[in-house]
Order: structure tokens, then C-alpha cells, then sequence
């Protein structure tokens, strides 16, 4: 079995540049439901015969694009959702990069810069250059 992950397109809040974590409702921009258009024909010729999604508008439109490509149902499960932020969900980086907090010295920049994490996990090819949330 091969398992593909993919990321949710763009959403309204990457554009602004907000904090989502699980907040529920945040929807695809036209950028967005492009990107799902285009990771569904990326997918076409690997025969997927499922398609899971956490219940996440953002990821459920994504999810629904590549679904209806391949003929099959989304399953959506809330094990699924990105990890909560409490109280930062909705705040924007620049502002939260702006705001001196005590502690928080250390935090110079809130962004990926796209270069590979210390884990060893890196950016998608050319999918990732240019997206306003790096």
C-alpha cells in the first residue's frame, strides 16, 4: 500500500497570513481549489482508492476535489485536524512577530523560511515557491 499526504490548498487565512490551527470554517481561495485541482491530476495515475481528510472546511474542500477526480467519498475524521493554537488561532504573524512578549525574545521571525526543518522534513518541489505561508 502506498499512502499519499497531501497539505490543503490555500485558504483565505494563508493569503492574510492568519494563524489557523482548528478553526472550522476557513475556506479555499481560487488559488486554493486550483492547487486541489492540480494535486487530484498529480494523483491520477497512482490508482487511489480512498481518500481521508479531516472535517476541516479547508481540508474538505481539497479533500472533495481529488475525491470526485478518482470517483470515490471523502472520510473525514476530527483525528485529523491540524493542531490547536488557543488563543493565537486567527492572529496574524506579523503581528505576533511585531508583539514583544516577555520570554519570547528568542522568536525572531513566525514563518518557514523553506529550508528543511531540523527533523529532516522538507518543502514540496515548486508546488510550495511562492505561497504566502512559507
Amino acid at each position: 500500500m502506498i499512502l499519499h499526504l497531501a497539505r490543503h490548498g490555500q485558504s483565505s487565512w494563508n493569503l492574510e497570513r492568519r494563524l489557523q490551527g482548528q478553526t472550522p470554517d476557513i475556506p479555499l481561495t481560487v488559488t486554493g481549489h486550483a492547487q486541489a485541482r492540480d494535486m487530484a491530476d498529480r494523483l491520477a495515475a497512482h490508482g487511489v482508492t480512498a481518500v481521508w481528510s479531516s472535517d476541516l472546511l479547508r481540508a474538505r474542500q481539497t479533500a472533495e476535489r481529488i475525491a470526485d477526480a478518482h470517483g470515490l467519498a471523502v472520510v473525514t475524521d476530527e483525528r485529523l485536524r491540524d493542531v490547536a493554537l488557543g488563543s493565537l488561532e486567527g492572529r496574524s504573524y506579523d503581528a505576533l512577530v511585531a508583539e514583544e512578549t516577555p520570554g519570547d525574545a528568542h522568536v525572531s521571525e513566525v514563518r518557514w523560511d523553506g529550508a528543511p526543518d531540523p527533523a529532516g522534513l522538507s518543502p514540496p518541489p515548486a508546488s510550495r515557491a511562492g505561497s504566502p505561508e512559507r
